[in-house]
């Protein structure tokens, strides 16, 4: 199960309050793509906040906490910029 919140200011070290996303998506090529269950829920997280998901896993409906992650979202890169000019 992955839960997530809403993007937060990048000063924020840890995070309690998670809603559920959803069922982990299959992963392609090995990676897990997690970014149109987010963005349904909460749109795209504007750059320079800090985004926390967490990762159970769930054994008859008890979950257990297997990871819980964060990231600073980037500013554009110079590469999608162009693209969005040309």
């Amino acid at each position: 199960m992955v839960s997530s919140w809403h993007p937060v200011n990048a000063g924020v070290m840890t995070w309690k309050k998670f809603v559920r996303l959803g069922l982990l998506p299959a992963p392609v090529r090995g990676i897990s793509d997690l970014t149109r269950q987010y963005a349904a829920k909460y749109g795209a997280p504007p750059a320079g906040k800090k985004v926390f998901l967490r990762l159970q896993q769930l054994n008859d409906y008890v979950g257990r906490v297997v990871e819980v992650l964060s990231a600073i979202v980037p500013a554009a890169s110079i590469g999608s910029k162009q693209a969005k000019e040309a």
